[in-house]
């Protein structure tokens, strides 16, 4: 999966999509509704969640916050080894059991999405 950290002065909404291009070549959409639906001049802006938050061990004393998105998207550039696999293929691609199961719930989230949309 792409991921990154997130720069100086970005949002980590910002940062999931930039990451996404650059490592992807995909433009991607965030999926997802704020939890209030106040859009009003002078109000805190609505963000759209992600859809989970992990902590990763990297070293001792040493962890990273996996924040993690479920988007659209449609590919901008050409980029080697980035593809869209259906579940069927996954076997194949020796994912862990952790993107698996990432990837099981964002189907799960898509299709309910589509359904609403």
């Amino acid at each position: 999966p792409p991921g990154g950290h997130i720069e100086p002065n970005e949002r980590a909404d910002e940062a999931a999509l930039r990451e996404v291009c650059d490592e992807t070549g995909v433009e991607a959409t965030l999926i997802g509704q704020p939890a209030i639906a106040i859009d009003l001049p002078g109000q805190p802006r609505q963000l759209t969640p992600p859809l989970g938050i992990q902590v990763t061990p990297i070293a001792p004393d040493h962890e990273h916050i996996d924040i993690i998105y479920l988007a659209t998207g449609t590919p901008a550039a050409a980029m080697p080894d980035v593809d869209w696999f259906a579940p069927e293929e996954w076997q194949a691609l020796d994912l862990t059991e952790e993107v698996n199961a990432w990837c099981v719930l964002a189907v799960q989230r898509f299709s309910v999405y589509e359904q609403v949309h």
